[in-house]
C-alpha cells in the first residue's frame, strides 16, 4: 500500500521532533558529564574552553607530576614557567584517589586560582586563568608540603628540576638588606632523611640536628649538601606562627626542594630574635633542629616550639586497618579517638605502624591542622613504611590544633579537643 501525503508529512514531523529531542538530551548529557569531570571556575579562572597554553599534571600525594609539555615531563613539582598577561589552562588528573585541589597563591599566601577538593582517582579538573607577576607557588591545600611547586614569572632562576649546582633562595630579610654584600659566618650541613648532619664550623660537626647558634640582624649563609638523593629542602622560621600560610611559624627563609644525591644549595637569611627553628618540609620530624638568637625569651620560645623539653602527656596510637586505634590509657581499643588537651601544655603522640606496606604510596603518616580536611598542616611526621616502626611527634596545645590524620587514609582522622584559655576548640568530622 502506497503511503499518502498526509502520512509522509507526519513521519517528517515526528524525524524533525525525534532529532531535535536528541540533540536536547546530547547537549544536556554533554553538560552534566562536563559538571561531573570536575571542571572548576578558579578565583580569577574560567571554564576550561580550549584557550590558552595547556600545562598537565598529575596529582598523588608524593608530589605534582608534571606531564605536559615536555620541558617538565617526568619531574616532580616542577617549576611552572608563565609570561604575565598570558592566558593558561592547567589540566591536572587525580592519580591516587586522595583529596587534592590545585591553587595558585602569591608570596603572602593570598589565593589567586584554586579549584575544588576532588579525590576521584582518574578523574581530571580543568582551570583556565591569565599569568601575573604576582604568583609565585602552586600546591595542594590538603598536602602543602609535599604538592608544592614553584610559579616563575620573571625569567632568571626558573626551571623545574637539575638547574646549577648551587640555588640561592631569595631570603625573607628583616630589612638588613645592607648586610647581605657578605655573610657574617657560613654554616654547613649534610641533609638526610634520618636528620641533618653537621659538618661545620667544629663546635657542630658530627652532630645531629645540631642547634645554631646565630646573632640576630647578622646575615648567615647555610651551605647544606643533599646526601641520600631524596627532596630535602632548608626552612629558617620564627616562632610567632603563621598557620594560615601553611607553615609550622612565620617563614625566615625557604628553599626549593633538591633531590639530586651530592648536589649542594645555598641559603642565605637573617635571623630575627624570635627565629629558633629550622627544618626539612618534607622530613619535618626527623630532620629538624633548634635555633639559638640569644637575648630575652629565646630558651623559653624554643622550649615551647621544637621537640625539646619532657611533654606534661604522652599518648600512643597504632595505625591499624587503615584506622587510629588508642593504646595508651584513657583512649586504650578506640578508634580514632579524641585527644584532650589543656592550652599551653606540652604534649607528644608515639604512634606505630602495625602493618607493613609493599607501595610507598600506601605509607601512613600523622599530621595535626586546624581544620580537617582542608586546613594548613601545623605538625607533620615521616611516613612510616616497616612493620612495627614508630615516630614520636611533640607539640605545644594551641587553640588552633582541632584534628590528627593520616594523609592516605580519608577514614584515619581524629578530633583533637583543646580547653583553657576560654573554652574549648575541637573540629566536625
Amino acid at each position: 500500500m502506497r503511503p499518502t501525503q498526509n502520512n509522509a508529512n507526519d513521519t517528517r514531523a515526528m524525524n524533525e521532533h525525534r532529532d531535535r529531542t536528541a540533540n536536547s538530551v546530547s547537549r544536556r548529557t554533554v553538560l552534566k558529564r562536563t559538571a561531573a569531570s570536575g571542571t572548576l571556575v578558579g578565583l580569577t579562572g574560567t571554564l576550561a574552553q580550549g584557550g590558552g597554553t595547556k600545562i598537565r599534571l598529575g596529582g598523588k600525594v608524593a608530589g605534582w607530576q608534571g606531564q605536559a609539555p615536555n620541558s617538565i615531563k617526568g619531574q616532580k613539582n616542577p617549576t611552572l614557567k608563565l609570561k604575565p598577561g598570558k592566558k593558561y589552562t592547567v589540566v591536572w588528573k587525580n592519580l591516587d584517589g586522595q583529596p587534592h585541589d590545585f591553587v595558585i597563591r602569591d608570596k603572602s599566601g593570598k589565593q589567586l586560582v584554586k579549584t575544588k577538593i576532588m579525590n576521584n582517582r582518574g578523574k581530571t579538573q580543568s582551570v583556565t586563568f591569565t599569568a601575573s607577576k604576582k604568583m609565585a607557588t602552586y600546591l595542594c591545600t590538603v598536602h602543602p608540603t609535599t604538592m608544592k611547586g614553584q610559579v616563575n614569572t620573571g625569567g632568571g632562576n626558573g626551571g623545574g628540576g637539575g638547574g646549577s649546582q648551587s640555588t640561592t633562595s631569595a631570603s625573607t630579610q628583616s630589612g638588613n638588606d645592607g648586610n647581605s654584600k657578605k655573610p657574617a659566618k657560613q654554616i654547613k650541613l649534610g641533609g638526610q632523611s634520618t636528620g641533618w648532619k653537621g659538618i661545620a664550623p667544629e663546635s657542630i660537626k658530627g652532630k645531629l640536628n645540631p642547634t645554631l647558634n646565630l646573632k640576630a640582624g647578622q646575615p648567615y649563609e647555610v651551605i647544606w649538601i643533599n646526601l641520600d638523593g631524596f627532596d630535602h629542602n632548608f626552612i629558617a622560621m620564627s616562632g610567632d606562627g603563621n598557620p594560615q600560610t601553611g607553615d609550622y611559624g612565620s617563614t625566615v627563609v625557604r628553599s626549593p626542594l633538591m633531590n639530586v644525591q651530592g648536589q649542594t644549595q645555598t641559603v642565605r637569611f637573617t635571623p630575627k630574635k624570635d627565629t629558633n627553628e629550622y627544618y626539612c618540609e618534607i622530613h619535618p620530624v626527623e630532620m629538624r633542629g633548634a635555633i639559638s638568637t640569644g637575648g630575652n625569651g629565646t630558651t623559653q620560645t624554643t622550649t615551647n616550639q621544637t621537640t625539646q623539653g619532657s611533654p606534661s602527656k604522652t599518648f600512643q596510637l597504632g595505625f591499624k586497618d587503615g584506622k587510629w586505634m588508642g593504646q595508651s590509657s584513657g583512649i586504650k581499643g578506640k578508634a580514632n579517638p579524641t585527644l584532650n588537651l589543656q592550652q599551653g601544655q606540652r604534649y607528644a603522640i608515639k604512634w606505630t605502624n602495625t602493618t607493613s606496606y609493599s607501595r610507598a604510596a600506601n605509607r601512613p603518616n600523622l599530621v595535626l591542622t586546624t581544620n580537617y580536611p582542608n586546613g594548613p598542616a601545623l605538625s607533620r611526621s615521616d611516613f612510616l613504611l616497616k612493620k612495627g616502626t614508630s615516630q614520636t611527634v611533640t607539640f605545644t596545645a594551641s587553640k588552633k590544633l582541632s584534628a590528627y590524620f593520616a594523609e592516605n587514609y580519608r577514614k584515619a582522622h581524629g578530633k583533637i579537643v583543646v580547653k583553657g584559655g576560654g573554652g574549648s576548640t575541637t573540629t566536625t568530622m
